[in-house]
Parts: C-alpha cells; structure tokens; sequence
C-alpha cells in the first residue's frame, strides 16, 4: 500500500469466530417435552424456596449491612476519580487497588484503574486489567480502547488494531483508538493516512498533547514544515516542557534555514530530555546543534543564550 491511500474504515465485527447456535432435539411423541417441563417446574420451586429461605434468614440486619457498605464503596471510588482529577495519581491507585480486592468483577473500578496504571506508565500493571476488562464485557468500547493502546505499547500491533476497530465499532467518537490506528500507520510509514486518522483523533480530544506531536513528526516526515511547526506549537501550548515538540520545531527551522531559531529550540530540547534523564535523545539534540554550528558557519562562543521569542 502507498503513503496516499485512503484510511481503513473498522471493519464490522473482526472477531474471526463463528457464532454458535443452541439447538435442542425435539422427540416427536412430546413426551420428553412433558418431562422437562416438570423437571423445571421442580427447579423452580426449589430455587424459590431457597430464595425465600435466603432472604428470611438474612433478616433486616443483612440489609443493613448491605446499604451501609455500598455508600462507603461508591465514596471511595469518588475519591479515587477526583485524585485522578487532580493529577494526584500514586495517591488514587491503593484506593482503586483496595475497590478491586473487595469486588474483582466490577468493570468500573477495573477500567479506572488500568487507565490510571497507563497514565502512570506502568504497563505491568495495567495490562491484565485491561484484557480482563474485555473478557467480562466484550461490549465495552472503553475496554477495547485501552487493550488496544496498552497492546500497542507492548509491540503487539495486529492485536492492537483488532482492538482499536472493535472500540470504534461500539463507541466511533473515542479518541484513542484513532491514536492507536494513527501510531500503526506511522510506524508503517503510512503517513498520510496516519494524518487523517490522527486529525480526527485530534478533533475528539483537543487537549491531547502526544497526538499532536505526532501529527508533526508526520508532516515533518513529509516536509510540510509550515504544518509541522503548527502542530508542534499547538503541543507546546497544552506542554511547554515537551522536549519533542522542541526537537521537531529546531529540525523544522533548521530545514527552513532560520539557524538562530533553530538552535534557541534544540537548546531547550536538549534540556528538557536530560530533565527527564532521556540521555538517548539528548544526545541526539546535541549532534543536531553541531549540525546546525556546522551548516550554518556559527561560533559557538559568539552566541548569546536569549530565550525564545514571544
């Protein structure tokens, strides 16, 4: 496939197993019939004696104990969702932990916090969630969605892609599965459908900066370095400290042959990844500033190290 070809629609249902149909064998003298009526009927009267039993016994004090444990639970999970809120995530996770241990089923407690083990990087973590949350319902799109991103974390990329389509399919207006698809196309040098893709991811959720930034790698691939700077710009906004966003700026300049600019960005670049003790790609920013010295004729020592303009 080429660069220009359109983007994959999430095809209908890719679980690639065939749906099993329960058949029951029917005796034509209706005598089986009338037997399993009559066992059913037993069951029934069972069941509901044991119900009535189970409900006599319990008493007003089960109740009790009942309503005054599931305000406690709900409170906690509240707490645990305005933690996240307010970015205070280490100080959510052992209470989403404790929600888990007391009800291992609940989808809502298992969503939240593999959300918040990705938030936190802590892919260990959040990965068996994640895939246990599809199992207990295949029809959560959140689910799907955050199975996608943590499989694509893991390398996994077809599975992150079935994933990524199946959310879309039950819930077309979450932004992470576009970001999963996005990323794929990228990593297969599919940058203009990764483009189009990324737009739309873009569009659902502003306010995500790794989206953007992506969106400049891309036009930056293409050298289309006008929107490249745009998209680059757009992240700082939502990031300043985004040593990428700096990074993708100075190679968009240095392209463009504004050498000051470019190096005011690769500085703060290089800063920023040893901030984060990125050591890989602050040493590439450093070759890239030797490049620039290089290309340019620029001394070094002649500089003067002004911020960057407003």
């Amino acid at each position: 496939m080429s660069d220009d070809e359109d983007v994959e629609e999430p095809a209908e249902g890719e679980s690639g197993e065939a749906e099993e149909e329960l058949e029951f064998e029917e005796e034509g003298d209706g005598k089986s019939k009338k037997k399993l009526i009559i066992i059913a009927a037993a069951v029934v009267l069972l069941l509901g004696g044991a119900a009535g039993f189970y409900f006599t016994q319990g008493g007003e004090g089960s109740e009790e104990k009942t309503e005054e444990k599931a305000p406690v639970v709900n409170e906690q999970f509240a707490l645990a969702k305005n933690l996240i809120e307010e970015k205070k995530y280490e100080e959510a996770k052992p209470i989403l932990t404790a929600l888990m241990t007391e009800a291992p089923e609940n989808l809502d407690y298992m969503l939240a916090a593999a959300e918040l083990g990705l938030i936190l990087g802590q892919e260990r973590f959040a990965f068996p969630l994640a895939e246990k949350a599809v199992e207990l319902d295949p029809e959560s799109a959140k689910a799907h969605a955050l199975f996608s991103r943590l499989s694509y974390l893991r390398g996994r990329m077809d599975i992150a892609l079935s994933h990524a389509r199946n959310a879309l399919r039950l819930d077309p207006k979450l932004p992470m599965p576009f970001q999963v698809i996005g990323n794929i196309y990228m990593r297969k040098g599919k940058r203009k459908a990764a483009i189009k893709v990324l737009k739309q991811a873009a569009f659902l959720d502003p306010k995500d900066k790794a989206t953007k930034l992506t969106l400049s790698g891309a036009y930056l691939k293409l050298k289309d370095y006008d929107q490249a700077i745009k998209y680059s710009k757009a992240a700082l906004e939502l990031e300043p400290n985004l040593p990428g966003a700096h990074f993708n700026l100075a190679m968009c300049y240095y392209q463009k042959e504004d050498a000051l600019t470019a190096l005011q960005h690769v500085e703060l670049a290089e800063k920023q990844y040893l901030e984060i003790e990125d050591t890989q790609w602050a040493a590439k920013s450093r070759r890239v500033k030797s490049q620039i010295f290089k290309k340019f004729d620029i001394d070094p020592s002649e500089l003067k190290n002004d911020p960057l303009p407003e």
